[in-house]
Order: C-alpha cells, then structure tokens, then sequence
C-alpha cells in the first residue's frame, strides 16, 4: 500500500505480530539462506532477489538485495528486474533518509518503467521525495501524473493512494480546501473496493483537517472512528499518531487534562509495540503540555525523551557521528532555559539589573546557538534541492537524447527505403519504357516519360540523402557541409558561399556532433528559404583552441528573436535542443545592416 502513513515513515517500520507475518518472515529467511548459498542459476537468482528487495522490511537488506538484482539484470539484460531493483533501492535510500539518492534511483526506474503501473508507481514514490522536502510544486505535478495513468487503467486503490498522499501533502502546508477535497475522493475510491485500511486513514486525516480549521466536533468524532477501526486491523503506528491529534484538538481547548490523557495513551501504546518515532513524538507532546502548566522539572524529562528517540529514528550516518555530541547540546540548551526560569522564579525579589544582564547574555547565547543552527539547516536544505535539480535536469536530457536519436534512427530507415525500394522501382520502370518503344511518336511519349522518370529519381535521392547523410568523422563533415551547400545552390533559390578550410578538419569531442550540427545548418538554411526573403547566405566554418566556431549569415529581412520557450517556434526549439545535447554555446546576431546570423561554439577533443 502506498499511503505515506503506512510506508512513508523515515527510519520506521511497523511490525504486526500476527501469523501471516510470522509465515511470510519464514519464507524470506528460507530464501535469503537459498541465496546466500549461492548454487541458484541466473534466471532463479533474480526472481529470489525480487521476492527478497520487494519484502523485506531491514532498509540495509533492502539495499543489498536491490544493489545485486541491478547487476544480476543488467547482465541478463532484463528491464522488468532492473526497474525493480533502481525502484527498490530507491526505497531502502529513503528510509535511511538518503532522499538525494532515492530521488536518483527512482528516476532511474521511471527511464525504464515499461506498463502504466510501473510509471504510476514510481511518479508517487518520486512525488512522495518532493513532498518530504517541501518542494510544493514538483510533488503535485507527480502526484497528478500518477493519478492519471492510473485512472486510464482503472487501478482504483492505487488511485485512492495516489490521491490520499496528494491531501496529505496539502494538509502538510495548511492548504485545507484541497487537503479535504482530495482526501474525500480518496475515502470514496477505499469504500468502493471495501479497503478498511485505507478507510481509516482517510478519517484520521479528515479528523485533523476538520480539527485544524476550527470544527473541532467533525475533527473529534472522526479521529475516534479511525483509531476504532485501526485497533482492530493493528495499525498501531496510525493510532499513535491519531492519539496526538486528539491531544491537540483539546490542548487548543485549553483542556490540559484530557490531552495529557491522549499524549500518555499514545506514549503507552508506542512503547508496547516498540515504535520509536511515535515514542519521540508523544513525550515532545507532554513536554509542551507540562510546560504550559508550569511544571518544567516534568517537561524536561519528556523533552530528553524526545531528543533521545528522535536522534534513534533519524537512521543517518552523518547523523549517528554527532549524535551523542548534538543530544547534549540540545538538552544543554533546554537546561538552561528551564534554570533560567527557575532562577526568575526564585530570586524575583532580588536586585534585577544584575538579573537583567544574565538574562540578556543568556538570551544572546541561545539566539546565537539558533542562529548558526538554522543556518546549517538551510544550507543542508539548499545541497538537496540542488541535487534533486540536478538529476532532475539529466533525466529529461537523457530523455530528449534518446528522442533525437530514435529520430534519426527512423529518419535513415525511410531513406534506405526510399533509395532501395522507390529508387529501384523506378530504374525497372525506366528499362521497360526503353524497351517498349515503337513508332516515332512512342518514343517522342517515351522520352519524356524517361525525363520526368530521372527527375524523379534525382529527387527522391536528394530527399534519401537529406533523411541519412552520411556523415562520418571530420572529413565526413566537411564533406556533408559542401554538398548541402551544392543542393542550396542546385535549387536556384539562394546562392551560398561556405568558407571551411579542409586543413583545419575538427575532431569531435561528442560523436553525436557532426550530425547535430548538420541538423542545425539544415533549420537554419530552411528558415532562410521560408521566412527570410534573402539572396545570399554565407557560411564560415573556422577551428581553434579545441573548438570549432561556425558563423551563418543572411541577407535577409532578419527575424525578431523571441524569448521564453513558448514563443519559439518548433524550428527554434530543435536547434536549442540540439546544440544542448553536445554541449555547444550559441547565440543569435543580428547585422546593422540588415539580415540574420547566428554564432555557434562547439567543444572539440
């Protein structure tokens, strides 16, 4: 189940003691001994590795296991395992709260996710990244990505995830109108399929929506009926969490009593069953609750509960280093705050200006103590934002890479076909003319039919070479450049004058250049023709200090150079993306005297 509450808690898992746990516990000790031993063929391996990363609840485990079905699939060449093991590994980096690199491994499963499944399930994993890091936008995006494959194959409780996370999400950021609306669409997708699980869940967060703008009644009697029906199916962890929300509703009450009552039944019941993160949530409660009440001997005590129990969930290897060092520090800090108010309470009647100055230098050190606090947080938070960027930006290159070059790859089929099938063809047509010839007027008839024939067949094997070029290493470059050079001027149009030095031959850095480039010229010699109005095209090919620098110009009536990718034309946009891809830097200059040019750098070996 994808609901982040039962899935997506940093650093937890959440064991339920019961006989079909005990058996399939069985079963994956039976297969991870199968495959430690290592007798298992390649074939056999992978299905183990699979059943043993998909099931395992040790983020350590999960990691190894999907690390060894990655290499086991690529040497089997299996898209199916290799997804599985780049979508699991992402989940064992984000339960060790590693969310750079579970962001890295999902994206990487996304590439080859092949059914809608596959993809819906990997866009709310992605989605759930996002969420985590308060990057508002990307996380709705990927949520209603997934929500729109899965709906088109009708997979309704991954939808009711899907839109259970979404509102959860929006409860996160306090937007409540979309929080309710997308919650109560998911409850009606889990009533539908009779999944009680996900029914619960759906009250509990209605409880806190309802709780959190300002109808504590709704808010109330919900949570009541989700921690009801999660007791019996044994979702501890939600009922903790539950529990809290009920002790907020009557802490803004101002009814100490009845939430202290709530907090300690959440503590009780998260020791029971060992859940370490609901332990560290239910004694920061009594902390703030006894607080409020004056009694900071008891708020202390909850608060080093806390720190100790958060630090145990926070499962990061940078994190455990410190961890004692940062405890201390923290308490330290919590000390001091209650001994000050202690020492307010017991020498209120003292003489305060020397009180005044201990309490401003305490007060100094604690503000500094956050500030430089806070500002390592947000440095930390600005490192993962840009590597979340980062991997984003070469998903989508990598994307558009392998448009391009799929492009090219049924661009050079239909040219083989037209020079081989077309071109043919019409060379036996040709021959059967010759040979039926008869009187004068036939072959008058003849004649032109064979010039309309060659015609033909010049152009479609100009059409053919324009589709294929061959183009092969420098002098296959220089060679492409002339004779789309040779076809300009064949075409009485334009005339173009191209100045390439054959001893100054580059040698590409990217083998993917020559054709990019050659790509590039043909738009830009295209836009000229259409749009331009122009007589003379000139173009410069030069190579020096490891790049080739092209210059094209026109003596056109120039083009007005938009900005923004929706104002680009489909022309525009192809040159940017190419040029992208290798790597080359560009730009548009327009003469004084009129016309169009364009500069292109591009990296060289």
């Amino acid at each position: 189940m994808l609901i982040k509450k039962a899935g997506f808690i940093l650093g937890f898992f959440c064991i339920t003691w019961s006989f079909l746990y005990c058996q399939q516990q069985v079963n994956l000790d039976s297969l991870e001994l199968a495959y430690i031993k290592g007798n298992l063929k390649l074939k056999d391996k992978q299905n183990v590795l699979q059943e043993l990363a998909r099931n395992s609840t040790n983020p350590d485990k999960i990691l190894a296991f999907s690390e060894a079905l990655i290499q086991v699939a690529k040497v089997t060449d299996s898209l199916g395992y290799l997804y599985v093991g780049y979508y699991e590994k992402g989940t064992a980096l984000k339960y060790k709260s590693n969310l750079s690199s579970a962001l890295e491994n999902y994206f990487l499963a996304a590439k080859i996710a092949k059914n809608p499944k596959q993809i819906g399930e990997v866009d709310i994993a992605i989605a759930d990244i996002y969420s985590a890091t308060n990057n508002h936008n990307n996380a709705v995006n990927y949520y209603q990505k997934a929500i729109a494959v899965l709906k088109k194959e009708k997979d309704s409780l991954n939808v009711a995830n899907a839109l259970y996370n979404l509102g959860d999400h929006y409860l996160k950021i306090n937007q409540l109108d979309s929080a309710l609306i997308f919650t109560k669409e998911s409850q009606l997708l889990f009533n539908s399929i009779h999944d009680e699980v996900g029914e619960a869940y759906c009250l509990g967060n209605l409880g806190k929506i309802y709780s959190k703008s300002g109808n504590d009644l709704a808010g109330e009697a919900n949570l009541d009926k989700a921690i009801g029906l999660l007791q019996g199916l044994n979702e501890f962890s939600a009922i903790c969490e539950y529990l809290i929300s009920m002790s907020d509703i009557y802490h803004d009450k101002k009814d100490n009593g009845k939430a202290k009552t709530y907090a300690v039944k959440s503590l009780e019941l998260a020791q029971q069953y060992g859940l370490k993160k609901e332990i560290s949530d239910a004694n920061l409660k009594l902390s703030v609750l006894y607080e409020d009440a004056g009694d900071h001997v008891k708020s202390l005590i909850f608060y080093k509960e806390y720190i100790k129990y958060r630090d145990s969930v926070n499962n990061i290897q940078s994190v455990q280093q410190i961890a004692d060092l940062r405890t201390d520090f923290e308490v330290s800090e919590k000390q001091k705050e209650v001994d000050l108010l202690e020492t307010r309470n017991k020498l209120r009647s003292a003489e305060r200006n020397g009180f005044v100055f201990a309490s401003l230098l305490l007060a100094a050190l604690l503000a500094a103590s956050v500030y430089f606090y806070t500002q390592k947080v947000k440095r930390n938070k600005m490192l993962v934002a840009q590597k979340m960027q980062e991997a984003e930006i070469g998903h989508q290159k990598e994307l558009l890479q392998s448009v391009i070059t799929s492009q090219e790859a049924e661009r050079k089929r239909i040219g083989m076909d037209l020079h081989d099938e077309v071109g043919a063809a019409l060379s036996t047509l040709r021959i059967k003319i010759e040979k039926n010839s008869g009187d004068e007027k036939a072959n008058e008839q003849a004649a032109g039919f064979k010039s309309d024939i060659d015609r033909i067949i010049t152009n479609m094997r100009n059409i053919s070479h324009s589709l294929s070029p061959r183009i092969s290493g420098s002098f296959g470059f220089y060679d492409a450049v002339f004779e789309l050079s040779d076809n300009v001027n064949r075409s009485g149009k334009i005339n173009m004058l191209v100045n390439f030095d054959e001893d100054k031959l580059p040698e590409f850095a990217d083998e993917q250049a020559p054709m990019a480039i050659y790509r590039v010229l043909s738009e830009l010699i295209n836009n000229t023709l259409k749009h331009a109005s122009a007589k003379n095209i000139q173009l410069a090919v030069d190579v020096a200090n490891d790049k080739m620098e092209i210059k094209y110009q026109d003596d056109g009536v120039g083009i007005i150079q938009k900005t923004g990718t929706e104002n680009k034309g489909m022309g525009m946009q192809n040159i940017e993306s190419r040029l992208g891809i290798i790597g080359a830097e560009w730009e548009v200059q327009n003469p004084e005297n009129g016309g169009y040019g364009v500069f292109i750098s591009v990296p060289l070996k």
